[in-house]
């Protein structure tokens, strides 16, 4: 059984200059960049961090600079501020 993320239900995004700014938990705003806007951008689906980072590669061919491990940090942020959530299943969904 692997681990799938999703963002956090009813969390409002906008992308600006290359940063996604995220309504957190208590009404703040988050901005996020780097590896972690990449990882936030296509959760539009739960997805493990293998296939998160498929997504990635897949959609930005162009970014060589991320790699597994810049990701795996990427998805502890994003869970430790409360903005992905884990979800347990057999394999994330794939969009």
């Amino acid at each position: 059984m692997s681990t799938a993320y999703r963002r956090r239900p009813r969390s409002p995004f906008r992308v600006i200059d290359g940063n996604v700014l995220i309504g957190g938990v208590g009404e703040q705003t988050v901005g996020v960049g780097g590896a972690a806007l990449f990882v936030w951008l296509v959760l539009d689906a739960p997805r493990s961090v293998d296939q998160i980072t498929s997504e990635i590669c897949q959609t930005w061919p162009e970014i060589e600079s991320l790699d597994e491990a810049m990701i795996d940090e990427a998805v502890e942020i994003l869970v430790e501020r409360g903005l992905i959530q884990p979800v347990e299943s057999d394999q994330g969904e794939s969009a």
